[in-house]
């Protein structure tokens, strides 16, 4: 079935039920009584849909247009699949044909076919083998015909499912209680879904590659230093006690996890100190190490590409806004040429309506 921009704006007839719950709470709240609070629920477009000890189908939680929307495509999600269950019949007729006409042509030319049966064999010019032959042929394209239409519509049916599935899964994590506000903004223009789905394409590469773009050399060097001053500061030993009481140096110690060897304690762990050997060397040469780190840094670093934690958070964002509107012009597009729509379409722009991004 294919939906263009009239039928996804079309207008089905609002339920007629109301939420009884929301109107309790209405004329519980108001002098004007029960028939005016459900005259009130029916007028109103957006507002509190839960029902009292209820939770709401997800079309209740979406505007007209996309409530529409949505209960187009879960009825193209059971046509198509009624319409693949409903080949499987003729694609195992066609199935048990094909077989019969291998066989009969096998029982005329078969040797092994006439020691068992008895059946002669009949020569290439024979009418029955060249009618067996051409049944055959038919056979075998009728059965490549129905096969490809059901691997087609097995195919079509399970993307449709789940973009179905998908839709309804967003929509319940993503609900707040009240309906969703449909989107109101101007759509990006797109010369036709391919060019659309190019662009989504350059868009979402040069989001992975925001994710994973490395930091500035200068930040990676700030962060080593202040790793290194860490462990400087715990790795310091104490002489006070030297200076004035001739005790020993008290040398750094760090706190340490053990495993227990005592055979009946296979498994236990226990708690200990051992000398902060790596916290000693940092304060003694961490400006030596510092320096060290700071030569494999540039060799590793790509300060061309590389992005701080605000840049790729601002970077992140506009890229986001820049796809999702990308996608509702190719929902857009699609709709109006009768495809298919991609199973992994952001469900804000397949609806039409605005909220948070799906995690």
């Amino acid at each position: 079935m294919a939906y263009d921009d009239t039928y996804r704006g079309g207008n089905l007839a609002r339920r007629p039920e109301m939420s009884e719950g929301r109107a309790r709470v209405l004329a519980a709240r108001s002098s004007a009584g029960w028939e005016k609070a459900v005259e009130k629920v029916n007028a109103s477009e957006t507002g509190v849909i839960r029902q009292m000890g209820k939770v709401p189908d997800t079309v209740d939680m979406l505007p007209e247009e996309a409530r529409a929307y949505l209960v187009a495509l879960r009825e193209e999600a059971d046509d198509l699949q009624s319409a693949y269950w409903h080949l499987n019949e003729p694609w195992r007729d066609a199935m048990t044909e094909s077989q019969k006409a291998a066989n009969r042509v096998r029982a005329l030319t078969d040797p092994d076919q006439e020691a068992r049966t008895g059946q002669h064999r009949v020569g290439e010019d024979h009418p029955a083998l060249i009618d067996a032959r051409a049944k055959l042929v038919a056979a075998k394209a009728e059965l490549e015909k129905l096969t490809s239409r059901r691997e087609a519509l097995g195919h079509r049916s399970q993307l449709a499912r789940r973009l179905v599935t998908r839709t309804e899964e967003y929509l319940n994590g993503a609900w707040s209680g009240l309906t969703f506000e449909p989107f109101t903004g101007k759509l990006k223009k797109f010369a036709s879904v391919d060019a659309a789905r190019a662009e989504l394409d350059k868009l979402n590469a040069a989001l992975s590659a925001a994710w994973t773009a490395p930091w500035p050399s200068s930040a990676a060097k700030a962060k080593i230093r202040a790793e290194i001053a860490n462990l400087a500061a715990r790795g310091k030993p104490g002489i006070t006690t030297v200076v004035n009481h001739g005790d020993d140096v008290r040398w750094p110690t760090q706190q340490v996890k053990m495993q227990v060897l005592q055979p009946e304690l296979v498994g236990a762990l226990g708690a200990g100190k051992t000398a902060d050997a790596l916290g000693l060397i940092c304060w003694a040469i961490g400006d030596q190490i510092a320096k060290a780190l700071d030569k494999e840094i540039d060799a590793a670093s790509n300060d061309q590409i590389a992005l701080t934690d605000e840049q790729r958070n601002a970077t992140l964002t506009s890229l986001a806004d820049e796809i999702l509107d990308a996608e509702r012009a190719e929902v857009a597009l699609v709709a109006a040429a009768g495809m298919d729509h991609r199973d992994t379409v952001d469900v804000r722009a397949l609806l039409g309506i605005v909220g948070p991004a799906a995690e």
